[in-house]
């Protein structure tokens, strides 16, 4: 039976699973806290903690180029008298500068995001109003730069992808929850509005958003 604990790291993981497109988490989620461990019973992850928009936001995976993690391994060489290397290691840094081609200007239709979109969801087509422009529901360009711009400083950023070498273990297939968490800065962030007045339809709506090129360099504090 589950514990009151349980059962409120339950409600927060179910909110994240509701919210994944693809099953599994984006590839990158930015976030104000460095979050912990939720236990849900029957799923258990490392997540961030608070409420998406305002403590984390997940960045769409709409038209992103690969994921180039390059690691900056800290220290000196010093060649001794009997001529091995003696090597000193201080710490690996992580660098991870991405793109997006087209991404859309924004999420959502509507401010409320994806709540307001999921509710309209259920009603008949010809009635809903409330369009998701990137792919995954998850943040455009819009979102991004306003994060950006909130977070001069370091951020946490969450990483999901396969990278757990201990096949051996239970949980070695990393790629249903965030397999790497590391605190990191931007060191650049540049966008290109390259096409105005996209539309897109739902319902009998139009809208008419922007579309963006975004260069985005994280680097590890």
């Amino acid at each position: 039976m589950m514990t009151d604990s349980q059962h409120s790291d339950a409600d927060h993981i179910h909110e994240f699973i509701d919210r994944w497109e693809y099953t599994r988490p984006n590839f990158l989620t930015l976030s104000n806290n460095q979050g912990r461990y939720f236990d849900g019973g029957t799923y258990r992850s490392w997540l961030p903690e608070g409420t998406e928009g305002s403590d984390f936001i997940f960045v769409s995976d709409h038209n992103r180029s690969s994921a180039p993690l390059t690691v900056d391994r800290i220290g000196a060489n010093k060649r001794m008298i009997n001529a091995n290397m003696r090597t000193y290691h201080i710490a690996d840094k992580v660098n991870l500068p991405l793109s997006w081609t087209d991404l859309p200007s924004r999420a959502y239709s509507s401010l409320d995001g994806y709540p307001a979109w999921k509710d309209d969801q259920t009603l008949d087509k010809d009635q809903r109003s409330i369009c998701k422009f990137t792919a995954d529901g998850a943040a455009g360009g819009v979102e991004m730069l306003d994060w950006h711009q909130r977070h001069p400083g370091s951020f946490w950023v969450f990483l999901n992808y396969d990278s757990n070498a201990n096949s051996g273990q239970p949980d070695a297939l990393t790629t249903k929850s965030y397999s790497k968490v590391f605190e990191m800065i931007v060191t650049d962030f540049s966008y290109d509005i390259t096409r105005r007045s996209h539309g897109y339809y739902v319902g009998h709506t139009m809208y008419a958003i922007d579309l963006w090129d975004v260069s985005m360099t994280l680097e590890q504090v």
